[in-house]
């Protein structure tokens, strides 16, 4: 046989190293099979941390979210009782107020009664003393 033919004789040695090339292959192959596992296996746990770590923030942000309207809520519910507060005292403070116009009045009442009686014993005197001067 020649070289320029389609057929090659292979040697043993060569033939033994392309087994031997072939092997390793094959087992680089498989170690790279077994990589790509792992990788595919990191990739989904990453994914689900991900995940995690997204709802985690979520939750985070609707918790902070209702901590802020509760303040908000409480600082209102704070601004109303002071504000209930002055109102009650300005109540008060018009209630007694009131209750000192009613004294007020009332004395002003016997103030004018007294003065009546008064201008009507003075009349009675003068009554008196006219009658006492007429008839004498």
């Amino acid at each position: 046989m020649s070289d320029t033919s389609l057929e090659r004789r292979v040697d043993f040695y060569e033939f033994k190293a392309i087994q031997q090339d072939i092997t390793d292959m094959k087992s680089l192959m498989s170690r790279m099979v077994e990589a790509m596992g792992r990788i595919t296996i990191i990739e989904e746990r990453q994914h689900a941390s991900a995940t995690a770590v997204s709802d985690a923030l979520r939750r985070i942000e609707d918790v902070t979210n209702r901590q802020h309207q509760h303040d908000v809520e409480n600082a209102v519910n704070a601004a109303i009782a002071a504000r209930v507060a002055n109102l009650e005292i300005s109540v008060r403070e018009f209630h007694v107020e009131g209750e000192r116009n009613k004294a007020r009045f009332e004395t002003i009442v016997w103030m004018v009664r007294g003065l009546w009686a008064l201008v009507a014993a003075g009349g009675a005197l003068w009554a008196a003393k006219l009658i006492t001067v007429v008839g004498a």
